[in-house]
């Protein structure tokens, strides 16, 4: 039985294709110029423009740039045959609430953890804040033996962002019978808000550099990554 919800890569798509947004990219230049002549003294400057407000190969931060992504990707090897690594890979969009599977990838939230264990302390006995977990049910396959399903991550600003040798990390396994059900009780500043993963499995193309070299400019968008915000 899966874990997560399935990102529907069609779908999103039909909302962000490449051409329609290729359009609107040329429509504001146009535009622009028309408003603005003394900005554009030739042609050159309006297609510089044009290509720099067209869509291309960035970190994702929503269903539209996994969509952009992958059609960037899949015209630009048209007719050709990638020769480099190819890695399965499993990447999330973030949707925002409380996940429907407790067991789900997600940020902040309750924790998939049993009710009765002791929540995480630092050294100086102060409850840790829960951060995030990584279920990785869906992705055995390409991950392998891991010591449990869910890798839950506590802590707080300074160990996120300078000491990260200060996270707390737990491991918990599908099946549990009692899911905690709150967290304990923590200054408002402190609590993320909710946050789930939508999976979508594409592949890492590490040698794609290489094969992008050679046509032209275009965008390069050989890898995706798993840490982004819908």
């Amino acid at each position: 039985m899966r874990i997560h919800d399935q990102f529907d890569l069609q779908y999103w798509i039909a909302q962000f294709q490449l051409g329609s947004l290729r359009a609107r990219a040329r429509e504001f230049v146009l535009k622009r110029r028309d408003e603005m002549p003394n900005e554009y003294p030739s042609e050159a400057h309006v297609d510089r423009h044009i290509k720099l407000m067209e869509p291309g190969g960035e970190i994702l931060v929503g269903p539209g740039s996994l969509a952009v992504n992958e059609q960037l990707r899949a015209e630009a090897f048209a007719g050709s045959r990638y020769r480099g690594s190819r890695i399965a890979t499993d990447v999330f969009v973030w949707t925002r609430g409380e996940a429907p599977n407790p067991a789900m990838t997600k940020i902040g939230g309750v924790p998939y953890r049993p009710r009765s264990l002791p929540w995480p302390r630092d050294g100086e006995g102060k409850r840790i804040r829960f951060i995030a977990q990584l279920c990785f049910a869906d992705s055995r396959d390409i991950v392998g033996d891991l010591p449990g399903d869910v890798l839950l991550i506590f802590g707080d600003d300074d160990s996120l962002l300078v000491e990260p040798e200060r996270l707390a990390f737990e491991w918990s396994s599908l099946g549990i019978q009692e899911c905690a059900l709150e967290v304990p009780q923590m200054g408002a500043s402190e609590l993320l808000a909710p946050y789930y993963g939508v999976i979508h499995r594409t592949e890492d193309w590490p040698n794609a550099v290489d094969e992008f070299s050679g046509k032209g400019g275009a965008p390069l968008v050989p890898v995706l990554n798993d840490d982004q915000l819908n």
